[in-house]
């Protein structure tokens, strides 16, 4: 991933939502 916002990293987090 190029961009490291925060909404990128919950989805790392929560592969669900």
């Amino acid at each position: 991933h190029v961009f490291q916002t925060p909404e990128a990293i919950n989805l790392v987090l929560e592969p669900g939502i």
